[in-house]
């Protein structure tokens, strides 16, 4: 995400309870050669374009078990969950680097 749309905080939470799936790795998130390349011309590249990327079931799930394990841990922290939930926006008299949460 860009930094201009969000804020910095120094809320911590410790996620250290949270267990992840052990296939979950760097190569789990690594496009694939394809995906990279759409194709070699112009107009190939074109008519990629406008396809939507496919996400599988098994990755739904392994999101489902994973964010399950985070709110959980979330849960726990007192106000945090309407914090993330909450809509952050500026005024004219606002100073974000003053700000701290």
């Amino acid at each position: 995400m860009n930094q201009a749309y969000v804020i910095a905080t120094s809320t911590k939470v410790d996620v250290s309870s949270v267990s992840l799936p052990s296939h979950i790795d760097d190569a789990y998130f690594a496009k694939s050669s394809a995906d990279n390349n759409p194709g070699d011309s112009e107009k190939e590249f074109f008519q990629t374009a406008g396809e939507s990327a496919v996400v599988s079931d098994k990755r739904k799930k392994d999101q489902a078990s994973v964010d399950g394990a985070l709110l959980k841990v979330v849960a726990k922290e007192p106000m945090l969950k309407q914090y993330l939930n909450a809509k952050f926006s500026l005024t004219n008299n606002d100073k974000p680097h003053l700000m701290k949460f």
